[in-house]
């Protein structure tokens, strides 16, 4: 497994193929034993290549990182079976739980201006509340609850990304917001499929594809955050 990680080609072809069997998969049969393996494994291959990172991480920061994938990783199972109402927001839940692990680890203690904070700020609001006019029609009183606790946590971890600005070098900041500008599609293509009346075209396929973008994007730009090199040629970790 760590021969995987190794080199940022093998990594990310295997990383991608996978993606797209889970893909292809989830358009056969949305519950079977063989999208359970496909989804588990874009995970594990995160988690090994923090852990192989490990060494240039602290501890506290490696904690969050795992934990915000391991939590993704059981939201993720427990979404196989969201027809079932009760594991569909314990699904939500493990989420809200991944993305505030995400808020831990992208934490900075630089001080910030709330005068350059705010323009996101409004944006971030802006979005929840055009958001919320397509889907409120849609929502009961505990969905209305858990997907505003859930678009709630995406916006910090937006706006804990923003912050990361002249805290970490260029290339970390830039994947992780990358990242993070693809969950929003993922939540947001979600949310519309699950509550409200819009028809988006291939909207299964696209949720996950952007999915899986996120997590990769955002997980190789936080390693990148001490300048790891997980991405250069020139590092002996990332050959």
């Amino acid at each position: 497994m760590y021969k995987i990680v190794k080199s940022r080609l093998r990594f990310s072809a295997i990383f991608f193929s996978i993606l797209i069997i889970d893909v292809i998969v989830k358009n056969i049969s949305e519950v079977s034993l063989f999208r359970m393996v496909t989804k588990s494994s874009l995970l594990l291959l995160l988690v090994v290549l923090v852990l192989y990172h490990r060494s240039e991480q602290k501890k506290e920061n490696i904690f969050f990182l795992i934990s915000a994938l391991i939590c993704f990783w059981l939201g993720d199972i427990f979404m196989l079976f969201y027809k079932n109402i009760i594991l569909y927001f314990v699904a939500i839940f493990f989420f809200v739980l991944g993305k505030l692990f995400y808020v831990f680890r992208l934490s900075t203690k630089r001080d910030f201006s709330m005068n350059r904070l705010l323009p996101y700020v409004l944006f971030g609001v802006a979005f929840m509340f055009v958001v919320y006019n397509f889907i409120f029609n849609g929502l009961c009183e505990t969905s209305f609850f858990m997907v505003f606790l859930y678009f709630f946590a995406a916006l910090k971890v937006f706006l804990f990304a923003i912050l990361r600005k002249n805290a970490v070098v260029p290339l970390s900041y830039n994947l992780v917001l990358l990242g993070v500008f693809f969950s929003f599609f993922s939540d947001t293509i979600t949310a519309l499929s699950s509550f409200s009346e819009i028809v988006i075209p291939f909207s299964d396929s696209a949720i996950m594809v952007f999915y899986g973008l996120s997590q990769f994007f955002i997980v190789i730009g936080i390693l990148e955050d001490k300048n790891t090199c997980v991405f250069k040629k020139s590092c002996k970790s990332w050959l």
